[in-house]
């Protein structure tokens, strides 16, 4: 929530989460990305069909389905996607106060891979979320 809310955005945690997901796959279905977080499509529909309705995300494609439509993020949604990454560098740079950065190049580094990371553990969101894995 503070990471949205750092970023500017106004959708909700699992909305940004899944944000990044759609961000890591270009051209993806709901389908895919069910599969790739091993939950029913119709568990991340919802959240899909919000980023959406808000200008992050826009489905094209075929006619098999809205789970098998490409996805892809818009203008706005690259956008977001950076303001996500710029707010959890901003937050790991807070803890990293009073450190030498410059004697520490590793540190910068590792802290600029992992707010392009999210440090989103898809399972423990999944599970933060009520959404749950199977098998």
């Amino acid at each position: 929530r503070t990471l949205g809310e750092r970023a500017g955005l106004t959708i909700p945690p699992q909305s940004c989460w899944l944000l990044y997901r759609v961000a890591d796959q270009p051209n993806c279905s709901v389908d895919e990305v069910a599969s790739r977080l091993k939950v029913p499509a119709d568990i991340i529909e919802p959240a899909i069909d919000g980023l959406v309705s808000a200008g992050l995300v826009t489905r094209s494609g075929d006619n098999r389905g809205v789970g098998s439509q490409s996805l892809r993020l818009t203008s706005a949604g690259e956008s977001a996607v950076s303001s996500l990454a710029d707010a959890r560098r901003a937050g790991l740079t807070e803890v990293l106060e009073g450190w030498d950065l410059d004697s520490h190049p590793e540190v910068v580094a590792m802290v600029q891979q992992l707010a392009d990371a999210l440090l989103a553990d898809d399972e423990k969101m999944l599970a933060a979320a009520g959404m749950h894995a199977t098998d």
